[in-house]
């Protein structure tokens, strides 16, 4: 099973810190199991879409950056995804809101259909 873990707190002393480092550790004891880790505030993941990434967004070639390119091949590949993060104003946190909004688009996370305005079909939902 491949498994990608994204860690959405930029502190790599913090709680959710160790979290996400045990669950690495748990994943990587099962012999079946091959572990992604994504530490967003390592990679200096830029949170904001560019101008080129929103007029992207809605045509069939959304992902335009390489750091994006780089992120949703991993996911196109994974069997189960882990976010650890903390709760922030009733929402996430900056990097992990801007990775959603930048990775997770047409092709990746949905695609269009005939019947439907859209459907959550792609192999990261399982299906």
């Amino acid at each position: 099973m491949n498994v990608v873990v994204v860690l959405g707190h930029p502190s790599a002393d913090s709680y959710c810190a160790a979290i996400f480092e045990r669950i690495i550790r748990a994943l990587e004891l099962q012999p079946s199991h091959s572990v992604t880790a994504i530490r967003l505030a390592d990679e200096k993941f830029a949170t904001a879409m560019s101008t080129a990434e929103r007029v992207a967004y809605e045509t069939a070639t959304p992902l335009v950056s390489d750091e994006t390119k780089r992120h949703a091949e991993v996911l196109l590949q994974a069997d189960a995804l882990v976010f650890v993060y903390p709760t922030w104003w009733s929402g996430l946190p900056a990097q992990l809101k801007g990775w959603l909004d930048r990775v997770f688009v047409l092709g990746v996370a949905f695609r269009f259909n005939k019947r439907a305005r859209f459907d959550l079909t792609c192999k990261i939902f399982g299906t």
